[in-house]
């Protein structure tokens, strides 16, 4: 039984959608984890009461095996210091996806086509 051209063209057109999904997923994830943590930090920086009991919970916790204080405001891993890690992670997250973007979205003034995908991020000098 043979499949006919239409259908062909069809599958690979789904194949093609499929594969450019894939190459995106990596990035769109990226993109939800920052949000989700720059999202946070709003209650984080301005001591919300969610905050304020969550980090006690926490600090109750590491109470239990002699960590006393370790989660309060001015321990080693209070609100603050946990929102500007989650700020530089979310940083470092979009940072790691930018170079992918440029490439593939902007042309090569030179040739008038798109570069090959393992261009440098910025064009050597002429």
């Amino acid at each position: 039984m043979s499949i006919s051209p239409a259908v062909q063209t069809a599958l690979m057109g789904d194949a093609n959608k499929m594969d450019r999904i894939k190459s995106l997923a990596p990035h769109i994830i990226a993109v939800i984890a920052s949000l989700v943590f720059l999202d946070s930090l709003r209650f984080k920086y301005t001591n919300a009461p969610e905050t304020q009991v969550i980090f006690g919970k926490l600090d109750a916790w590491a109470e239990s095996f002699g960590a006393g204080g370790l989660f309060a405001q001015t321990g080693l891993f209070s609100q603050y210091v946990i929102g500007t890690a989650e700020l530089a992670a979310a940083a470092l997250l979009l940072l790691g996806i930018m170079p992918a973007f440029p490439d593939r979205l902007c042309r090569d003034e030179r040739r008038g086509e798109l570069p090959p995908l393992d261009a440098a991020w910025h064009r050597p000098e002429q």
